[in-house]
């Protein structure tokens, strides 16, 4: 008998094909020890390296003034996942919820990490839209190593 962590995986709608089904992605353990944990690290080390509030105050003066605004666009966001859901006739189970919540938390990490940390930090080496540049380079890569998305994907994530 074939043992399944040796066979070879033809990748899915974002995932690129492995090798070996061993390097594939295919429990949510995976993703949040890949993703989530690999962005989290990120985000607080580009939080640190930044070190000025007041950059950081300037940049979040927007977020703090207009928090309600902020809050109901989040919802209306989540409303409008769950809509297509429902659309595509998706049962919604525990588990879709639990996706939801890590899309919702992985989403506030990620924009923090390279929309906001990041590109405050290399503004110090660059202009603002290289260091922006730069930080969505970064991103879609990550993307590319830690959920091994295709290229195609990762290039539009960089755009987006």
């Amino acid at each position: 008998m074939t043992d399944l962590t040796e066979k070879s995986y033809p990748g899915g709608r974002l995932q690129r094909p492995a090798a070996r089904s061993t390097q594939a992605i295919f429990h949510a353990r995976q993703v949040i020890q890949r993703h989530l944990l690999t962005m989290s690290v990120i985000t607080v080390a580009a939080f640190v390296l930044l070190g000025s509030t007041q950059a950081l105050r300037a940049w979040l003066a927007p977020l703090t003034m207009h928090w309600v605004d902020y809050s109901l666009a989040t919802l209306i966001i989540l409303g409008l996942m769950v809509a297509f859901l429902r659309f595509r006739r998706v049962p919604m189970s525990q588990m879709q919820w639990g996706w939801l919540a890590y899309l919702l938390l992985i989403s506030t990490v990620e924009e923090l990490a390279f929309r906001v940390f990041l590109p405050l930090y290399l503004d110090q080496f660059f202009d603002l839209r290289t260091s922006v540049i730069i930080s969505s380079v970064i991103f879609g890569a990550l993307h590319y190593w830690t959920l091994r998305w295709r290229l195609g994907a990762c290039v539009f994530t960089v755009f987006g």
